[in-house]
């Protein structure tokens, strides 16, 4: 684990991995905007919107992990991985419910 750690070309992959999270941020961004109320109704969707977050929660981790592999920041690999981690757990319990609620079964 150590060398995988320490590779001399750990900066392809790292900023691959990077790019990739940076890519789900932005996806989950505008899904987070889609959900977001219109002037004309007022009404929110609160499933669209958890899903958005989850999606940019994910989304920063990779990047998070990428950046901490890159430059070989450790405690930012540990943020990365148990933030990313529990809030997308809790997302995901989120958007469970809100399927329930409304009974699509959506998942």
């Amino acid at each position: 684990m150590h060398e995988l750690a320490h590779l001399a070309w750990r900066s392809y992959p790292a900023t691959g991995l990077m790019a990739w999270g940076l890519w789900f941020v932005l996806r989950g961004v505008r899904r987070c905007r889609a959900a977001w109320p219109r002037p004309a109704s007022g009404l929110m969707q609160p499933l669209g919107w958890m899903r958005g977050f989850r999606l940019t929660v994910v989304g920063l981790a990779l990047a998070g992990v990428g950046a901490a592999w890159l430059w070989q920041i450790g405690w930012l690999l540990a943020v990365a991985l148990i933030v990313g981690f529990g809030e997308t757990l809790e997302s995901s319990l989120d958007i469970d419910a809100f399927s329930r609620e409304q009974g699509t079964g959506d998942r």
